[in-house]
């Protein structure tokens, strides 16, 4: 009884195995059937509209820790020495990359950061050109 039930199916796998390796034999390599083909133009049209039609829109909170991002690092390119310079981008890039991942809900630390941002940016302001940037560790 076992046997018969073993043996029935495994008859109806191989039936099923048969036809999907004559479908394979049928279907040249690489090629989608025309439904999976549509489903993927479909995909990427919807892909390129949206990206083209939807521009990211940003809170006026994020925009202004862009703007103060974008400050920095156009005062970071005043200074004249060019090890400064670098030292001095990478600075603002690791302190904006250390609180990237703050939850929006925290308003009052995102509000004293970009406060203390803007401190900072009206100190570089302040300083002539030759000054030198240094990290202490």
């Amino acid at each position: 009884n076992s046997f018969c039930t073993l043996l029935a199916a495994l008859v109806c796998l191989s039936r099923t195995m048969l036809r999907r390796c004559a479908t394979l034999l049928h279907e040249k390599p690489g090629a989608r059937s025309a439904a999976a083909q549509a489903l993927a133009e479909r995909r990427r049209k919807r892909l390129q509209e949206g990206a083209a039609a939807r521009p990211v829109r940003h809170s006026g909170m994020q925009l202004d820790v862009l703007a103060l991002y974008k400050s920095l690092l156009k005062e970071a390119q005043r200074k004249a020495d060019a090890d400064s310079r670098a030292r001095l981008a990478e600075y603002i890039r690791a302190e904006f990359r250390e609180h990237m991942r703050l939850p929006r809900k925290e308003v009052s630390k995102i509000e004293w950061l970009v406060h203390r941002g803007r401190n900072r940016l009206e100190e570089l302001k302040a300083q002539p050109p030759t000054t030198r940037f240094s990290v202490l560790r």
